[in-house]
């Protein structure tokens, strides 16, 4: 059983009237003392960066969290912000008092603390808040999308990718809608997504999870350095300078990019009316994702059956059999029933949220929350017959409209402030258009030689002691990376033939 998931994004700037540039804004980051396996975070001491000693400021203001063992009141992990409200600091300055890191500590001691020459990369590092914040902007997505008829597919991982980096170039009210947004500060969004690739680029399995990003710049354009160098080196970011007057040429190099990156599987996405003379940047994010089931689907168990659909009609699609152990559980909160298939080595998992007959997938995604994605991965396993359609969702939209609605309108308008990323002979640019496409595919088929790889599968009976779970109405999905405690897309499937 293969899963392909496919996302390309791109972010375009043009340039706009000279705006005058903001200065950039340090943000607060409030830490809430709470315990967390041995771990004990804490409200230090505020330690002025210029003169080293402590100063007397409002806790809620703090500079200075750290991270203690309780056993033996060693410092694992360690943070400091700047006050935005009570000194005011050059930009030397502020590079100097840069957050040494915001993770907190898995259960199990599993410490990975920027710093620490007895850390180590966990197999399964706990992001915390952080990733929680990916988990939350993904539901905004979702729902923000939901208002479109039809299918729907997204990335949560790859938009908030790209904005993350858009965060880092920009300044003032435009920095703080997306920091709203993403519920992330500049400085820990650029550390995650950093630690986020570099756990990934660590694993060895026959799932392939390959992303891919691009900052590529008009020939006049002048980049700003520290940005090229967050780009580089928190977003493993290329940075390329093209000239933009051959549209045609202009869009292919970027196509045989994201060609290049994704093993040829997205091509062509970029179309050469997206790019105008005055174009002076394109920012690219590309996802491609396969993955092996742990146990795979029997072929020749595939069906025709009815799939009915949210307006009464009825399709007939090619529906997968399987009778073995789940995780499974029914939630009435929402009036629910949810499954999580696994991919091989337990990396992945799809989770499938089925709503109760006569309850429509909308009212469900209104009442999903945060906090239930988390709990259904502790679901207990049990045994299913389970029967889902084999299909390929393709989604492929323009999310101008989507991120005005999450309150992310700025950097669109003539009052964006992304000086940070870049001036063009004293102009200030902005974004004109935000594309995000995503390919989904679900079959039987393994997209590798490991797909090969004997599984035992339990035959199908008429025993009814199973658990049913027909997935034949419309439905949620969520892809979810267990390791790294993230959704990488989350969709609505209301057909499962288009």
């Amino acid at each position: 059983m293969a899963l392909k998931l496919v996302i390309y994004m791109s972010l375009i700037i043009w340039n706009v009237n000279s705006q005058r540039s903001q200065n950039p804004i340090m943000y607060q980051q409030n830490i809430p003392d709470f315990y967390m396996g041995q771990t004990f975070i804490e409200n230090s001491h505020h330690l002025h960066p210029q003169i080293n000693s402590d100063y007397n400021i409002n806790p809620r203001h703090n500079m200075f969290s750290r991270g203690y063992d309780k056993s033996t009141g060693q410092i694992l992990v360690e943070n400091r912000f700047v006050p935005d409200n009570k000194v005011s600091y050059s930009q030397t300055e502020i590079q100097a008092i840069q957050p040494i890191h915001y993770h907190t500590v898995q259960p199990d001691q599993q410490i990975y603390s920027e710093g620490n020459e007895h850390s180590k990369m966990s197999q399964n590092i706990n992001f915390d808040n952080n990733t929680f914040a990916i988990t939350s902007f993904g539901l905004k997505l979702l729902k923000g999308m939901s208002r479109d008829p039809g299918n729907i597919l997204a990335s949560p991982y790859s938009i908030a990718m790209l904005l993350a980096l858009i965060q880092q170039g920009a300044f003032g009210e435009t920095q703080n809608e997306i920091t709203k947004v993403l519920q992330l500060m500049p400085e820990s969004s650029a550390e995650l997504f950093r630690d986020l690739t570099n756990a990934v680029k660590k694993r060895k399995s026959h799932n392939i999870w390959k992303i891919a990003s691009n900052v590529v710049l008009a020939d006049t354009f002048s980049v700003d350095s520290r940005f090229k160098s967050i780009a580089i080196h928190n977003f493993e970011s290329d940075v390329t300078n093209i000239n933009f007057n051959n549209p045609l040429e202009a869009s292919q190099m970027i196509n045989n990019w994201v060609a290049a990156k994704t093993n040829n599987k997205i091509l062509n996405l970029l179309a050469p009316d997206a790019l105008q003379l005055d174009t002076l940047a394109v920012l690219v994010n590309a996802i491609y994702f396969k993955g092996i089931w742990e146990t795979k689907f029997r072929t020749e168990l595939t069906k025709p059956k009815t799939f009915n659909l949210s307006n009464g009609s009825k399709k007939v699609v090619p529906f997968m059999h399987a009778r073995r152990m789940f995780r499974t559980d029914i939630d009435s909160d929402i009036h629910s029933q949810v499954l999580l298939i696994p991919f091989e080595k337990a990396q992945y998992s799809m989770m499938i949220i089925l709503p109760f007959e006569g309850i429509n997938a909308l009212d469900v995604l209104s009442s999903l929350t945060e906090q239930k994605l988390y709990a259904y991965q502790k679901f207990t396993a049990k045994e299913v017959q389970l029967e889902i359609p084999r299909f390929t969702v393709k989604s492929e939209r323009n999310i101008f409209d989507l991120l005005n609605f999450l309150g992310i309108w700025r950097i669109f308008s003539n009052e964006a402030n992304l000086t940070g990323i870049g001036t063009y002979q004293g102009i200030t640019p902005r974004i004109s258009t935000a594309v995000h496409n995503a390919v989904l595919s679900i079959d039987e088929q393994g997209g590798s030689a490991a797909a090969a790889t004997a599984f035992s599968v339990v035959a199908l009976s008429n025993d009814d002691s199973a658990i049913t779970f027909h997935v034949n109405r419309p439905f949620l999905i969520v892809l979810w990376d267990n390791q790294l405690n993230v959704p990488l897309f989350m969709g609505k499937i209301e057909d499962p033939t288009l």
